[in-house]
């Protein structure tokens, strides 16, 4: 059977709500306890173990702490999203990169007890430098590669249109399974994988033909076009890497009495919760029709093992 990675990036207020008036902790923490705990639930009646990228600023909190330990209670891996969610870091010099990663590595392992095994960078960036940090940290994997022509115009149009520093990255040939990176050639498999120890990169999925982000918020802003699509991808990609937020179980009332704003992919919270975990119960649904459903970690950890034998 195929494989598919359920990857659920924690990153609200870092990624898509700004907080003003020195909110900033309590969205934090209305987000992380409004969201985590619906998404626990969805995912036990699905059935389904999933891989969270948390940001390390956030778990260095009491409240988030508790979160992560009802996460990996429940069978789920927590992940790295970096130390403060900073979109630049993957272009940065390598030591500043090992540095935010070895913080956010501490924070994370603090929280929910268990070793971190895998990074993905903010805003889905892969850089050479980027994985030699991971791979200084003995990171199994890291899930950064977003191949999507999509994905990639739409970040840069977002990039000139609100004048903050997002780069695009157009990758057109790269793999769209797991493979061991080629040093310089982040988006090439090294050629003599036996010389290569990790980490291996995960890419997120593209949905073939049209290079659509196979993310659930650009899927379920498809409505029904987007079953055909999640079919379509399922029959084409051995592995599947579906990719949520944890804005998409946010409402508006969860952030009452909180100055914030909003940025593209939180323009939602005004609509129901309702229809929005019916989508990703469908999606998921859809998926383990032909696909095992496999934590990151543990599937990267078998990955490298066999590719160094």
């Amino acid at each position: 059977m195929s494989t598919a990675f359920l990857t659920i990036d924690l990153d609200t207020v870092a990624g898509d709500l700004a907080a003003s008036d020195g909110a900033d902790l309590a969205l934090r923490r209305r987000c992380w306890e409004a969201a985590l705990p619906r998404l626990l639930v969805l995912l036990e009646e699905a059935g389904v173990k999933a891989t969270f990228f948390a940001v390390g600023l956030d778990a260095l909190q009491p409240w988030a702490k508790d979160l992560i330990k009802s996460a990996v209670l429940a069978g789920h891996e927590i992940a790295s999203h970096s130390f403060s969610h900073d979109r630049t870091l993957p272009f940065k010099p390598e030591e500043e990169i090992f540095a935010d990663l070895q913080k956010a590595d501490q924070a994370l392992a603090g929280a929910s007890g268990r070793k971190v095994l895998g990074f993905r960078s903010p805003g889905a960036t892969l850089t050479p430098a980027l994985l030699a940090a991971c791979a200084r940290l003995d990171y199994v994997y890291d899930s950064s590669l977003n191949p999507s022509l999509a994905y990639n115009l739409a970040k840069a149009a977002y990039a000139g249109f609100s004048g903050k520093e997002l780069e695009a990255q157009f990758f057109l040939t790269a793999p769209t399974g797991p493979y061991l990176p080629l040093g310089p050639r982040a988006d090439r498999h090294c050629p003599a994988p036996g010389s290569r120890r990790g980490p291996a990169e995960i890419p997120l999925t593209s949905v073939p033909f049209l290079s659509l982000p196979f993310m659930n918020y650009f899927l379920m802003r498809l409505g029904r076009a987007a079953g055909p699509l999640i079919q379509l991808t399922a029959a084409a990609r051995p592995f599947v890497n579906y990719v949520l937020h944890d804005h998409e179980l946010l409402a508006a009332d969860d952030l009452k009495g909180l100055n914030f704003r909003r940025a593209m992919t939180s323009a939602w919270l005004d609509k129901g919760l309702k229809p929005r975990a019916d989508f990703i119960k469908y999606a998921l649904a859809a998926l383990a029709r032909t696909h095992k459903f496999e934590l990151m970690g543990s599937f990267a950890e078998d990955y490298v093992a066999k590719q160094n034998r």
